[in-house]
Formats: C-alpha cells, sequence, structure tokens
C-alpha cells in the first residue's frame, strides 16, 4: 500500500510500481519498436548528414535548412484539447530527415502532464513543444511553424493532413500559399509510411534530432494484424500519444507519392 501511494504521487514511479509488483506490463512493454534501434539510426545518420553532434538544436536545424532538399509536410491536429504535431520530412543521401514540432493547450497541460504521465513542460523547455495560450490549441501557431520554417530555408512542396478537423487550418494554409493534401487515413495507406520509417531506422539512415516528443510517441506504437493478415498500427494505451508518429507517417506518405508520380513520368518520357 505504501508503494502504491508513492507511485500514484509521483508519476516517474507508476511503470516500475505496475510491473514489479502488480505484474502489469506497461507501454513500453507492449510497443512494436526498439527505441534504442531509433537512437542509434539517429546518431549513425547524423553522421552520414556531416551534422555535428555537439551543435545545439538550432543550429542543427539551420543544417538541414541548407541542404538541397524537396520537404514534405505532415499535420496531426488534435480536436480541441490536445497534442497537435507536424512533421517536416526529407530525404538526402540516402538518409530520411524527420523534423517534428508540437503544440498543447496550457490550460490543460498541467493536468495532463499529470495523469498521462507526458513530458510536455520538458519538450517545451527543449524547444520541441509550444505552449497555445488557450483553452484549445490555436491552428493558426501550426501554420505559423511551417512559415518559419519556409523563412528559414526549408522548400515545402506539399503538406499531408487529416481533414476531419481542419477546415479553418486549411483555409489559413492556402492564404499562406502552401500546397496541401488531404492525407486518406487507411490503414493500407499509412502502412507505407510505417514501414518505410522503420525499415529506415533499421537501416542506421532515419534522422529525427533526438527529437523526445517523437522517441514518446515511437515508444507508444502498438501494430495489429488482424485475420486477413492485414496490418494496422495504434496507441497502446487511451492514454498514450502517437501524434508526432502519425505526422511523421503522413509526411513520409507525402515523399513517397511524389516519387512515385516522378518516377512515371520518367517512364513516359
Amino acid at each position: 500500500m505504501k508503494d502504491a501511494v508513492e507511485a500514484q504521487n509521483d508519476p516517474q514511479q507508476r511503470k516500475d510500481f505496475l510491473a514489479k509488483s502488480l505484474n502489469v506490463y506497461t507501454a513500453a512493454l507492449r510497443a512494436y519498436f526498439n527505441l534504442a534501434e531509433f537512437q542509434d539510426s539517429n546518431e549513425r545518420a547524423e553522421e552520414l548528414l556531416g551534422i555535428d553532434p555537439a551543435w545545439d538544436r538550432d543550429r542543427k536545424i539551420t543544417a538541414l535548412a541548407r541542404l538541397p532538399v524537396q520537404w514534405y509536410g505532415g499535420t496531426d491536429l488534435s480536436k480541441l484539447h490536445d497534442l497537435t504535431a507536424a512533421v517536416l520530412y526529407g530525404e538526402h543521401r540516402g538518409v530520411d530527415i524527420v523534423i517534428p514540432h508540437a503544440w498543447f493547450p496550457v490550460v490543460e497541460a498541467h493536468r495532463k502532464a499529470d495523469e498521462d504521465n507526458i513530458p510536455l513542460f520538458g519538450w517545451q523547455d527543449d524547444g520541441w513543444l509550444t505552449m497555445s495560450n488557450a483553452p484549445t490549441v490555436n491552428y493558426a501557431e501550426v501554420v505559423q511553424w511551417y512559415k518559419e520554417m519556409r523563412s528559414r530555408g526549408f522548400r515545402i512542396k506539399q503538406v499531408g493532413h487529416d481533414r476531419r478537423f481542419a477546415k479553418e487550418y486549411i483555409m489559413m494554409m492556402k492564404t499562406a500559399g502552401f500546397t496541401i493534401a488531404d492525407q486518406r487515413q487507411y490503414d493500407w495507406v499509412k502502412v507505407q509510411g510505417f514501414r518505410r520509417v522503420e525499415s529506415k531506422a533499421k537501416n542506421g539512415e532515419l534522422y529525427y534530432l533526438g527529437a523526445e516528443p517523437f522517441e514518446y510517441c515511437l515508444s507508444n506504437v502498438r501494430s495489429v494484424e488482424n485475420l486477413q493478415e492485414k496490418m494496422h498500427y495504434e496507441k497502446v494505451d487511451d492514454t498514450s500519444r502517437i501524434d508526432v508518429f502519425d505526422a511523421a507517417v503522413m509526411a513520409a506518405c507525402q515523399l513517397m507519392e511524389q516519387k512515385e508520380k516522378a518516377e512515371s513520368i520518367k517512364r513516359w518520357l
């Protein structure tokens, strides 16, 4: 009972308590991906890209903006007051590059950080997350991030999104001059981006700047195969988040689709 009370009051102790005292397997034990594999890939890919590990986050992003890369965006919008994520995804020298950012309403942040054990304020301190100063996520902040990345030199060809919650966002993106695409949330489409991210990580060719929100979401992805041996992925439980990974999958799908179109044009020519 003493351990239970301590675990209740300290989110950092909860996983250990559940696993060691109650034999309840936690999210990390049920996750599909091996996080160490991604971390190893990040180090190897950083060397391939010529990025100095000693550089801070901002200098690394500046270096990536100078690369001759066509970038694709993916945006996973929350319904109202939860985690929203955006990713720029590009390819250079065989390395796939993921640049993520996230948003969360500050009004809900303290409660959700504790209840769901999400290190939101750590992400904010490290520059990976923006706290929306409102009860809900301000989609204008997401659009502004894309505009800022474009002004830094990122050549953004197209941005994918799930249009279910995106009417206001779509209008603002069009006004800002971005080409946007409705990202279909079909399993057979998403699994292509999923497999690309997975294979690149296994080959040491995925770079994500060591971003903590991306690692957190990776650790919450569960793979499911149905009776027809068709695969889809989902979050391991109701309190976990995979939004940053979802955004990366959307952007990877955009890149793959454009590469396929380019190959088709070459064959016709």
